[in-house]
């Protein structure tokens, strides 16, 4: 990017960065709302999962702001696995009923282990009938879009479809503790383990939202979305660092015409070592013989 473009980015927490991200979302999602085929079980399933985003955002937004974060770390990781469902259904054709199928039969295989373990009649009551409900729905689902497969279609094979940046996995994995109550979640809650995660995953989910809607649900402005969304990406944030090895990290992104690995290019990072009394931070890019320089 031109240094003349970076240097006019206006500097935002972390929490003004996220509000901004969320408003471009539920613009989209509100253009794509009134032009979503009815009969396009792929696309709104994408459209739900992306929504599924947005509401879940505006909730975590709310508790960080509130210091209310051993809540929205738990609340953050649904967001993180709607994210490897909405991005593996918009690369995988066929993903979004196998998935739907298969959460389905999954309801049902626990409903009845439930009411086998119990055999009281309040237990029972009222469970045959849901049974029989979720299963004409699953069977319904198969005729109409052929599903044949029995594939569970578990958060890996999801994720590994979606074909994420790893710091999306790393974090899925990081926030599942508090969702599970596992013991070291609990010890990782007392000591704030993963709170400064929380804002910078969000930012990243909710931005890999609005890039991937405008391209497979039609919206007024798509470009002007998928544009917003880059130099949302690249913006600055003034925040505080604590003390630590901290790295930078160029990772290749591929689209539908090229694959990660075909993205990839030749950059060269300059700085230096040594105390570092830093109070301010601007970066500026050239390109240089095909090459991008980036200094800072």
């Amino acid at each position: 990017m031109p240094s003349e473009t970076l240097k006019l980015m206006k500097k935002l927490t972390p929490p003004e960065l996220v509000q901004q991200s969320l408003v471009l979302l539920d613009k989209i999602l509100q253009e794509a709302k009134d032009r979503l085929p009815e009969q396009n079980f792929r696309l709104g399933f994408i459209y739900k999962h992306a929504s599924n985003i947005l509401d879940l955002g505006d909730d975590v937004l709310a508790l960080e702001l509130q210091g209310r974060s051993s809540a929205s770390r738990i609340v953050v990781r649904s967001m993180v696995e709607s994210l490897f469902k909405l991005v593996a259904a918009f690369k995988n054709h066929s993903f979004a009923t196998e998935k739907v199928v298969a959460e389905i039969e999954d309801e049902i295989e626990r409903i009845q282990k439930w009411v086998e373990a119990k055999r009281a009649n309040e237990c029972l009551e009222g469970m045959d009938e849901t049974i029989k409900q979720l299963m004409d729905a699953a069977q319904q689902l198969r005729l109409e879009h052929e599903v044949t497969t029995r594939r569970r279609w578990n958060v890996f094979d999801t994720a590994k479809v979606a074909e994420l940046d790893w710091h999306y996995i790393r974090n899925y994995f990081m926030f599942s503790k508090y969702v599970h109550s596992t013991f070291s979640g609990i010890i990782s809650q007392e000591h704030q383990i993963g709170r400064g995660y929380v804002l910078e995953t969000m930012i990243f989910i909710v931005l890999a939202a609005a890039g991937h809607i405008p391209q497979v649900i039609e919206t007024v402005t798509p470009q002007a979305h998928i544009d917003e969304t880059a130099r949302l990406m690249s913006i600055t944030i003034d925040t505080v660092l604590n003390a630590g090895t901290y790295y930078f990290v160029v990772d290749g992104t591929g689209n539908s015409n090229t694959s990660n690995y075909g993205s990839l290019g030749s950059y060269t990072l300059t700085g230096f070592t040594g105390p570092l009394p830093i109070h301010d931070v601007s970066l500026s890019g050239n390109i240089v013989k095909d090459k991008h320089v980036l200094n800072w």
